[in-house]
């Protein structure tokens, strides 16, 4: 078990530094907004993206494009740790 879960994080960290680490799924990706405090709208204007693709993200519309996957990525672990 100890060798699969050091595979896991080896793997995690080669893929975040490739930028292609797993984002949460959409229903996470709200609750850690939302558990933060942050609006759609706020969020949305630091991504320098409408509400409208912060709400299709969540909701599983779509995904964010390979450009901004990283700072999605970026800004949702900021939000975690900010958790209420």
């Amino acid at each position: 078990m100890a060798v699969l879960e050091k595979e896991g994080r080896e793997t995690l960290a080669r893929l975040r530094e490739r930028g292609t680490a797993p984002l949460p799924t959409p229903a996470e990706r709200r609750t850690i907004r939302e558990r933060a405090g942050v609006s759609i709208a706020e969020l949305a204007t630091v991504l320098g993206v409408s509400p409208v693709t912060i709400w299709a993200w969540e909701s599983g519309n779509r995904n964010p494009s390979r450009r901004t996957r990283e700072r999605y990525r970026e800004a949702l672990a900021i939000l975690r740790g900010a958790e209420k």
